[in-house]
C-alpha cells in the first residue's frame, strides 16, 4: 500500500525538529503582518511526545482502531453530552513542565519576543516571563500593548521583592509563601532545570536576616531544588508540607506540590511517599478523577510500586 501508509518505521530517538521550515514561502505568507513565529514558540506548544503519557498506557488504556472506534464514537458522545477531555492542555499550562521533566530534558530561558498569536496561551505565558525577566534587568518596560495585564505581573513581583528587602518584614509568612510560590512560577515558567540566580539571592538573602517558620523555607527549597532537580531536598520539603497543604494551608499551589512531589518521591525510590502524596493532594488540585494529569500521576505511582514489590 503506497501514500501516507507507507511510512517507514522509526525506532529510537527521531532528533530535534527542523524549525527553518517556518521561514519558507508557504509558512510567511500565512503569517504576514504577524509577530514572527520562533522556534522558541513552536517548542512552547509542545504537549508531550509517545514515551510521556506510556505508563498509563501500559495499563491496558484502549486502543483506538477501524473495529473498535473508541476516539469517534467518545468524540460524538462528549459533543451531545457537552463534555470535553480534561487535563491535556494542562501539560503546557503549568509550573511544572512534566512531560520534560520526566524526560530528564532541561528547557533554558529564552530572550524576549512579541508573542505572535493571543490564543497561544503556553507561549503568552512563557513571553511574559521572558518579558519579566528583561524588565527586572533594565529596571522596568512598558508592556506590550495586546497583554496590558503583563503590567500587574511586573507590580506583584517587585512588590514581593521589595517586601522581601525589608531587614524588619511584618508579613504573615503563609501569605509571604504563597506570594513567593506565584512569583517564582511566573518568573521561571517555560523552565526545565534553570533558575533565576538574581531573583533566588534576594530571597535567600532575605530568609537569612529573618526568622521564618520551617513551612516558609520549605516552600522555597521546594521550587529551587525542584530547578536543580535536587530531589532528595524536594522531597524533604514535600514531608514537611504536604499535610499542611492538604490541610487547607497556602504555603504553595497544591497541584504544583503534587507534581513536584511525586517525580522527587519516585526518583529517590519512595512509592509509598508518592502514593501518599496523590490520595492527600488531589482533592487540593480541584481536578476531576478523570483528569489526564492525575490519571498518569497515578500510573506512574502504580509502575513504582509493582516494580518495589517485585
Amino acid at each position: 500500500m503506497g501514500g501516507v501508509f507507507s511510512r517507514p518505521r522509526v525506532d529510537g530517538p527521531v532528533g530535534e525538529p527542523d524549525w527553518s521550515v517556518l521561514n519558507s514561502p508557504r509558512v510567511t505568507s500565512f503569517t504576514a503582518g504577524a509577530p514572527t513565529f520562533t522556534p522558541g514558540t513552536m517548542d512552547a506548544l509542545l504537549l508531550f511526545d509517545q514515551s510521556t503519557p506510556r505508563p498509563l498506557l501500559d495499563r491496558g488504556v484502549e486502543a483506538n482502531s477501524d473495529y473498535r472506534s473508541v476516539l469517534d464514537i467518545g468524540a460524538e458522545r462528549a459533543r451531545f453530552e457537552q463534555s470535553y477531555a480534561e487535563g491535556t492542555a494542562s501539560f503546557r499550562a503549568s509550573r511544572v513542565d512534566l512531560a520534560r521533566v520526566l524526560a530528564g530534558a532541561d528547557r533554558g530561558p529564552t530572550p524576549y519576543t512579541m508573542v505572535p498569536a493571543y490564543g497561544l496561551r503556553p507561549a503568552v505565558l512563557g513571553g511574559r516571563a521572558a518579558w519579566l525577566r528583561q524588565a527586572l534587568a533594565s529596571g522596568g518596560a512598558l508592556a506590550p500593548e495586546a497583554f496590558p495585564e503583563w503590567t500587574e505581573a511586573l507590580l506583584r513581583l517587585r512588590g514581593f521583592l521589595e517586601l522581601s528587602s525589608n531587614e524588619e518584614p511584618q508579613v504573615s509568612w503563609e501569605g509571604w509563601a504563597a506570594d513567593f510560590s506565584r512569583a517564582e512560577a511566573e518568573l521561571h515558567w517555560g523552565t526545565t532545570g534553570w533558575l533565576d540566580m538574581t531573583f533566588y539571592r534576594a530571597v535567600n538573602g532575605f530568609l537569612d536576616d529573618a526568622d521564618p517558620p520551617p513551612e516558609a523555607l520549605a516552600a522555597v527549597d521546594l521550587a529551587h531544588g525542584f530547578s536543580l532537580r535536587d530531589w532528595e531536598r524536594v522531597a524533604r520539603s514535600a514531608d514537611r508540607l504536604i499535610e499542611r497543604v492538604a490541610g487547607g494551608e497556602r504555603w504553595t499551589e497544591p497541584s504544583v506540590l503534587l507534581d513536584m512531589a511525586v517525580v522527587a518521591y519516585l526518583r529517590t525510590g519512595q512509592p509509598t511517599a508518592a502514593r501518599h502524596a496523590v490520595e492527600s493532594l488531589v482533592p487540593r488540585t480541584g481536578r476531576s478523577s478523570g483528569h489526564l494529569r492525575n490519571r498518569l500521576l497515578d500510573a506512574l505511582v502504580a509502575e513504582a510500586e509493582a516494580a518495589a514489590a517485585g
